[in-house]
């Protein structure tokens, strides 16, 4: 699998919100609004405003990915990238 360019352009993500998370063993896929989906086959990391969690493509990490379930209902409000790496500030948001 391939990282995403630092020059990606992923302004669109701006305004979607996450409707779904699908969690399997060795991948997490993010669904928003419009029919826009990520899927990560990598590491990523979550923070939860308390404690940062990262997930890897193991066996055993399953409950990892399960605690960005509460991301559901939330829109992307910043994208960003530091060192080398894309970070998503998502706020919650209620639907019309």
């Amino acid at each position: 699998m391939y990282g995403l360019r630092n020059d990606i352009d992923l302004n669109f993500l701006v305004g979607r919100t996450v409707e779904q998370v699908a969690i399997g063993t060795y991948e997490v896929i993010f669904g928003f609004d419009e029919n826009v989906k990520i899927t990560v086959y990598q590491e990523f990391r979550y923070f939860d405003g308390q404690a940062e969690w990262v997930w890897q493509p193991e066996a055993g990490y399953a409950l990892v990915a399960g605690r960005t379930v509460a991301l559901l209902g939330f829109s992307v409000e910043i994208l960003s990238v530091i060192q080398a790496a894309w970070w998503f500030l998502l706020s919650r948001t209620k639907a019309a």
